[in-house]
């Protein structure tokens, strides 16, 4: 015989649960909501960042202005997820640190290489493996012109191409944020530099960073200049102008020399490309791009960096590349019009503005 289940008061049932709306943070930043010029640039209010276990986020002190921001921007460079945020690189404080991180707290002063954008904001969320500690004797803000430029030289001198003191080195575009440092990293290296760039006034910069030939390339031919010194050519070029160097820089090689590309301005016809040069002596052409680095892989350079980079550095005549033009966030229109205008030595720092 079945007998009947008592029934149990449930107060559950009976319950109306009201939950509190979640409270969201603002914050502003850079962004911009149609492809353009500079004029495109706002300064808005969004929402902050949600740290994920293996990100710190960083309070911004300093970010800076890079072409990939301007190609971005453009429309010439847009993932699909976070394509109106620009700032691929930064300097602050960390206020937040997510549960499964180790090695950072709250408080530290850091820079750090952002591969997703971001920077142009007043809190930026990272991941833990791509923060870097601010190099011994330099300041946070001048910081943040470091880790996109460091990044690409320990993978073109230490990476890709192990320099060492009996090597002759060509750096175009030695007044930018990637050459000021480059310069200095080769000479610490104990190398032979050559640089080039387009004013008599960036070409004094480069000799005062401590290059031992800097050439005008619009008033010289660099490859007949190098060759006057170096008979044989150089052994390596650290290249950020693409097809437009390409012929003089295969001419300007040594035998078994190596061309490294950083920055790219569309497709190379193969005319520009001397094959039967390119064979006879050996050469290599190698690209590097820092964004189409695996999370793990771009550890690995940070980790390079702050060992091989971090202590020349922290040298005490160690120069930093930036420009003197300084901008707040709300001048970022005028950020990116300077360096279009190419005017500009180093690297263009964007700061915050005060308060909030």
């Amino acid at each position: 015989m079945l007998k009947k289940k008592k029934n149990f008061y449930n107060p559950l049932r009976s319950t109306v649960w009201i939950l509190a709306p979640c409270q969201i943070n603002t914050m502003r930043a850079i962004v911009f909501r149609k492809c353009g010029g500079p004029e495109v640039l706002e300064l808005r209010e969004v929402d902050e960042p949600i740290v994920k276990p293996h990100e710190v986020l960083i309070k911004v002190q300093a970010a800076t202005v890079n072409r990939r921001d301007l190609w971005r921007r453009e429309g010439r460079y847009s993932p699909p997820e976070r394509k109106n945020l620009l700032g691929f690189e930064c300097s602050g404080s960390v206020v937040e640190v997510g549960i499964m991180v180790k090695g950072w707290t709250k408080g530290n002063q850091v820079c750090a290489f952002l591969p997703d954008g971001g920077g142009y904001a007043e809190l930026v969320a990272v991941s833990a493996v791509h923060v870097l500690p601010i190099p011994k004797g330099l300041n946070v803000v001048k910081s943040a012109a470091l880790p996109c430029a460091a990044a690409i030289i320990w993978l073109g001198f230490f990476s890709m191409n192990k320099l060492n003191c009996h090597d002759k080195i060509l750096i175009h575009g030695g007044a930018g944020g990637v050459g000021s440092l480059a310069i200095q990293i080769a000479k610490n290296l104990g190398c032979t530099v050559y640089a080039t760039e387009g004013s008599d006034e960036k070409v004094s910069f480069c000799k005062k960073l401590g290059a031992d030939f800097a050439i005008n390339y619009k008033t010289e031919v660099f490859s007949n200049c190098v060759h006057k010194t170096a008979k044989t050519g150089v052994d390596c070029i650290l290249d950020n102008m693409g097809r437009k160097f390409m012929e003089q820089n295969l001419e300007t090689l040594a035998i078994g020399g190596k061309l490294i590309i950083h920055e790219h301005d569309g497709v190379w016809p193969r005319s520009l490309v001397n094959f039967k040069q390119l064979a006879a002596k050996g050469l290599q052409v190698m690209g590097l791009d820092l964004y189409t680095l695996s999370d793990t892989k771009l550890a690995i350079v940070l980790q390079g960096v702050q060992r091989d980079v971090w202590p020349m550095i922290a040298k005490q005549d160690f120069t930093p590349g930036i420009d003197n033009a300084v901008f707040n966030f709300n001048k970022a229109p005028d950020a990116h019009k300077h360096f279009e205008s190419n005017k500009h030595i180093g690297k263009i720092l964007l700061t915050p503005l005060a308060g909030k």
